[in-house]
């Protein structure tokens, strides 16, 4: 789904701050041959360091086996040190806040066309909750935050959590949109492929949207779930054996 974006990273900073020597980029496999990057699905054995650090974000419909993913990111990570940290929109809660006076969303109709995408591929818009997975691979420390996070920079107000406030008046989603064609990556393929739409059909309705949300009269939220969690010192059993066979790639047992 993200065409051509990184999916994540691993570091052995403790910091976990991207911008050090020792950072492995996990891309798709199409976007491999440009710099210290690996497929993010694809063989780890080239990554021989244990890491301290792992990151996926905003890019849960690209995996195809989230409980392999996790699984390779667990043995992967230092025991007892490695963490590992999951970030993804809900896109079926991106709405404004602004009055109903204002012009039509969009939105909807962007939400629905890939809802309906996503089921012909037979995934959700709705993240998976991680957590589950997580608990039978035998992390420990997880954690499952869940923020209501703006487009628009610097728009705050009193009911706001500390991570909210912070993303708002620093993490730049606007950017995201007008820079990394955060809409356009996500839906365009699925918007043509899937719903059988022309590519100008595609990208009319996405320049809409991405007018729509970066205006900040119109005050556009959207859920950011957080998963957190760590690899414990001891194995647990579920990480010493084989995935069972009758586990789907949700992590729920058929």
């Amino acid at each position: 789904m993200l065409r051509d974006q990184v999916h994540g990273f691993m570091s052995t900073d403790q910091n976990r701050a991207p911008l050090t020597s020792d950072v492995t980029w996990l891309t798709p496999g199409s976007a491999q041959g440009q710099g210290n990057a690996v497929d993010a699905e694809g063989d780890w054995s080239v990554i021989q360091d244990m890491q301290s650090y792992v990151r996926f974000a905003h890019i849960g419909h690209s995996i195809s086996n989230w409980p392999e993913m996790l699984r390779k990111t667990f043995f992967k990570l230092e025991p007892g040190n490695g963490y590992i940290e999951i970030m993804d929109f809900d896109w079926q809660t991106i709405r404004s806040d602004a009055s109903p006076l204002r012009p039509a969303s969009p939105l909807p109709h962007f939400c629905a066309a890939l809802d309906y995408a996503l089921g012909r591929r037979r995934t959700a818009l709705r993240p998976h909750d991680r957590v589950r997975q997580l608990e039978f691979l035998g992390f420990d420390h997880i954690q499952h935050r869940i923020h209501r996070v703006p487009f628009s920079p610097g728009f705050s107000t009193p009911d706001m959590s500390e991570f909210e406030y912070d993303a708002t008046q620093h993490a730049n989603l606007k950017c995201h949109v007008t820079d990394m064609k955060l809409l356009e990556n996500i839906g365009l393929d699925l918007l043509v492929d899937d719903c059988g739409w022309s590519e100008d059909q595609a990208r009319g309705l996405i320049e809409q949207c991405d007018g729509f949300v970066i205006d900040p009269v119109n005050l556009v939220k959207v859920s950011l779930h957080v998963w957190t969690a760590r690899r414990p010192r001891r194995l647990g059993p579920a990480a010493a054996t084989p995935l069972h066979p009758q586990v789907r790639a949700n992590g729920s047992k058929m």
